[in-house]
């Protein structure tokens, strides 16, 4: 993940939440991602759709016993996979279906979530950037330039809020010196 401008302000916003995760990411172009291309657990089973990429969470005990849970849901994945993901499974946890898993279990989906909120991120996982071809390495198809301001554009987009990259081979050991 990259930060890529100041988001200060997003505290204020986030200051109504006790815990907050975004449940839509954007594509580069700034448009709503709208496959569900890796979104085939939630979808099927009915789960939240939670992205962990970016969340917020205040030290409270509401949020303790949201993470106690959260934690026994990752130590026992098996159990709590059989159990809430019977139409479609993955068979490693990921933090996104175990959120989802803990949301739903705690019935928090209308205190976690704002569909009004631009509190999220740009997420670059190749199959959600609404194109009808399909790819498997976006940093194979689309062009990206760090300039001498540090500012990202993919696909001649300016890049703003935060970045996920998701590809190991997107952040150069030059980029990384030129950002540091």
């Amino acid at each position: 993940m990259l930060v890529l401008e100041n988001i200060d302000h997003w505290w204020k916003q986030l200051s109504n939440y006790e815990l907050y995760y975004t449940n839509k990411v954007k594509t580069y172009r700034g448009e709503w991602a709208t496959s569900n291309y890796y979104r085939r657990v939630f979808v099927e089973n009915s789960l939240p759709n939670v992205y962990c990429g970016f969340h917020y969470f205040k030290k409270c005990k509401n949020n303790n016993k949201f993470f106690e849970l959260l934690k026994d849901i990752v130590v026992n994945y098996e159990v709590y996979s059989k159990r809430f993901t019977k139409y479609k499974t993955q068979t490693w946890c990921s933090m996104d279906v175990a959120t989802a898993i803990a949301i739903d279990l705690l019935n928090l989906q209308h205190k976690v979530f704002s569909d009004y909120s631009n509190l999220t991120f740009t997420h670059m996982k190749p199959r959600i950037q609404n194109y009808q071809s399909q790819m498997n390495n976006w940093t194979q198809h689309i062009d990206y330039n760090l300039n001498t301001k540090n500012e990202l554009f993919v696909g001649n987009v300016k890049q703003k809020g935060i970045f996920h990259y998701v590809e190991d081979n997107f952040l150069t050991e030059q980029m990384l010196e030129q950002l540091q």
